[in-house]
């Protein structure tokens, strides 16, 4: 058998043992090589998450100073409230509607008050109406008696407009005269700017980013389907921090992802919204796997080539000790006439060689 000979054992003896210590050796730098990118990951995917979060929080900043501008000057020019409205509204174009909705005084719950609601068309125009005639009276509503209590503004919640078709969701600043709510100034956003900041995100391969509002439901997500839905409770715990944070989740919540995720969150100020990038686990490692997999087979292919050379080599050193082995068998049944081949080096088997020789010689 060919694992009989010297050669062959010392060849496979040397490719076991250094297919051992580059496996330990590669299993060392893959752990090094997957901290060092999860580590590039987190700086990256944090980054981008709180450029993100800037990105909403300086359109939103547009919206509330405008809105408590108008509610400031309402509070003295409410004969004007309507060119107010369409000045400030053709001129921010992150707003689609606005509306002065006063507190109706008893000779005026009929109807004859004027609450100018002024929203912008698909075409770019302006369109007005008086809230006051609607057959709901608007001072009922939540919005309204929510948003006279937001003396500094406030975000209120989200909710479809039957009539635009569109997520929309409310700034709402109250109208204060000698220290009492007269009424509210109510900014009209719809979200759909929301989805065209997360669309437009350097996301890495794979990776989702979302908006959570202050009832842990989703304000926009880079998967439709989840848009309006609660967040999990392990992301809502997750992210009951008000600071920006990474935590990683065993399951994601978008059925897209699979496996254990990374989730990079940033506070949105002036909101309790919060901003999350989500990377998956798997993606994160996707480069690592590939370059260690093809070290791997470039080290294995490199290993086959030390062996092939060790086995020859040692062949060929060992070369003169076969022929001895069969010479021995020679002497072993008397036979003495035989010729040795001449020793080509002094070294042990050289030596060996000669002193076999003499040994023949003398018997």
């Amino acid at each position: 058998m060919a694992l009989r000979s010297i050669a062959s054992r010392t060849a496979l003896w040397v490719l076991v043992g250094s297919m051992v210590v580059l496996a330990a050796i590669g299993a060392l730098l893959l752990s090094l090589t997957r901290a060092q990118i999860l580590q590039h990951t987190h700086h990256e995917a944090a980054a981008l998450a709180a450029n993100a979060g800037s990105q909403i929080q300086a359109r939103i900043d547009r919206v509330a100073v405008s809105a408590q501008m108008l509610a400031t000057i309402v509070a003295t020019r409410q004969d004007d409230a309507e060119s107010l409205l369409r000045d400030t509204l053709s001129t921010n174009l992150d707003m689609d509607g606005l509306a002065a909705a006063f507190t109706p005084s008893p000779d005026t719950a009929d109807g004859s008050m004027y609450s100018p609601f002024v929203r912008r068309l698909d075409d770019g125009s302006l369109a007005s109406r008086n809230l006051s005639q609607d057959s709901n009276p608007y001072w009922n509503s939540n919005w309204f008696l929510g948003g006279l209590g937001c003396a500094s503004g406030c975000w209120q919640r989200p909710f479809l407009s039957l009539s635009r078709h569109r997520q929309v969701i409310n700034y709402s600043v109250a109208i204060e005269r000698n220290g009492h709510p007269t009424g509210i100034i109510n900014a009209d956003v719809t979200l759909d700017w929301l989805h065209n900041i997360l669309s437009s995100l350097d996301k890495p391969a794979g990776a989702y980013a979302f908006v959570l509002d202050s009832d842990g439901n989703y304000l926009a997500h880079d998967n439709p389907v989840l848009v309006g839905k609660r967040g999990s409770p392990a992301l809502l715990n997750a992210l009951a921090s008000d600071q920006a944070g990474t935590m990683r989740l065993r399951v994601a919540q978008n059925p897209r992802a699979r496996g254990p995720v990374w989730v990079y969150s940033a506070p949105i100020e002036g909101t309790r919204w919060r901003l999350g990038l989500v990377v998956p686990e798997y993606q994160t490692y996707a480069s690592v796997r590939h370059i260690f997999m093809l070290s791997l087979a470039l080290g294995l292919l490199a290993l086959l080539g030390v062996s092939l050379i060790t086995l020859l080599t040692i062949r060929r050193t060992m070369a003169p000790l076969g022929v001895l082995a069969d010479r021995a068998e020679h002497v072993a049944r008397g036979e003495l006439d035989f010729e040795l081949p001449p020793a080509r080096r002094p070294d042990e088997v050289g030596r060996l060689t000669q002193s076999f020789d003499h040994m023949r010689r003398e018997l």
